[in-house]
């Protein structure tokens, strides 16, 4: 019975761990929560002593790993690794129970390969936290655990706040297949007692309070984006593009695109289904959508997707020659994943080897041999993942 489910998590497990266990990116937000989560190990508390943008789980659980396995890329890197391959063997559940066995396989393998062809988007990031949290909540409300599902609801608000929303929705969604709505809102409400009581113990709820308010005030107008928008508009995608090479830029374009699509078609599938599990599905993964607000740009709906691809794939058996272009175009992804890994170099660096790209290996090396540990160096917001490989926590 679990036998595939064990298959997609151990493997998912050590394909992400490849190729991000040890992986540095230097301008990514991931530096962010890495660098504050070593501070908070060595007894800094968040939102007082430090400023946090989104909610405290992210900066706690790679905290405590810190503290207990030590500061280093590869500690902070199991825990994207482990939430991937929740993710992707969620994907694969739901599309089997959904559908059959070899639809959930196919369906993740594409959201698998999607996701790790861009090294961005494999990184330490608040979003794949509440992702993990939110879409086990679903699946514990639709398996009949209703208590359960809304705790974990909860904790995708303790990881990003927006997420409420989705964990309203769970709630009021529940009904549709039939679920008891006040146990979901009983196990919701102890999550939240949970994160609350917390804060409070470590001295940081007035901070967080203080910090949703802010990003209230300041964080969303400026940060607008259209539903599917790309950054550079569409035209860049394509380039100066012609002939074969504009077919190969479509593929590209269809597999980069997948977030905003997808949704789409879920939905006009789940409208000529009518089917009440679908419909439940389809309500939560739109109010992942919500959830984004408010960039629902290209990037940022790829944390909103994953609830989409069981919906689509649960249609495969109606539409089998659907799987060689999903196919063909996940494996063109998958293998851009594979050679962006083997083009990385190593860095030795005061919290251990890193891999990372030829021109980000230069200025690692540089930093690390000019800037010792306890050494001012300012690179907040845009690099702050060198505070850590210069030896932050040591």
């Amino acid at each position: 019975m679990w036998r595939g489910s064990v298959i997609v998590f151990s493997m998912s497990l050590l394909f992400v761990w490849w190729l991000t266990g040890d992986r540095l990116i230097l301008i990514n937000d991931e530096g962010t929560f890495l660098s504050q989560a070593a501070r908070i190990a060595r007894g800094e508390v968040l939102y007082r002593d430090i400023f946090g943008l989104t909610g405290p789980l992210c900066y706690w659980l790679l905290a405590v790993l810190f503290k207990l396995f030590g500061i280093s890329m590869q500690t902070a890197h199991s825990v994207l690794a482990a939430e991937m391959a929740a993710l992707t063997t969620l994907v694969f559940l739901i599309t089997k129970r959904l559908s059959d066995e070899t639809s959930g396989f196919i369906a993740a393998f594409a959201f698998l390969a999607f996701n790790a062809a861009d090294p961005g988007m494999m990184a330490i990031n608040h979003r794949w936290d509440a992702d993990t949290y939110a879409i086990l909540g679903v699946y514990a409300i639709w398996r009949s655990r209703p208590a359960l599902g809304g705790f974990l609801l909860a904790l995708s608000f303790w990881a990003t706040p927006v997420m409420g929303i989705t964990a309203l929705a769970g709630a009021g969604a529940a009904w549709l297949i039939g679920q008891p709505v006040l146990r979901v809102v009983a196990g919701g409400a102890a999550g939240a007692l949970a994160g609350t009581a917390a804060l409070w113990a470590t001295g940081g709820l007035q901070g967080f309070i203080d910090g949703l308010l802010w990003a209230r005030a300041n964080y969303s107008g400026a940060n607008r984006m259209a539903y599917g928008e790309v950054v550079g508009g569409y035209g860049a995608l394509f380039g100066d593009a012609a002939g074969a090479e504009l077919g190969f830029r479509a593929l590209l374009v269809f597999g980069l695109t997948i977030s905003a699509w997808l949704p789409v078609l879920s939905g006009l599938l789940i409208l000529k289904s009518r089917d009440r599990n679908l419909l439940f599905l389809g309500v939560c993964g739109s109010s992942m959508i919500l959830g984004m607000s408010p960039r629902f740009d290209i990037g940022h709906l790829i944390f909103a997707a994953p609830l989409f691809y069981p919906i689509a794939a649960s249609f495969l058996q109606k539409a089998r020659w659907t799987i060689l272009p999903v196919g063909a175009v996940g494996a063109l992804f998958l293998f851009s994943a594979v050679i962006n890994r083997m083009g990385l170099v190593e860095v030795e660096t005061p919290v251990g080897t890193v891999r990372t790209e030829a021109g980000a290996a230069e200025l690692t090396r540089f930093l690390v041999a000019n800037v010792k540990p306890g050494e001012k160096l300012f690179a907040y917001p845009y690099v702050p993942i060198v505070y850590l490989v210069t030896g932050e926590g040591k």
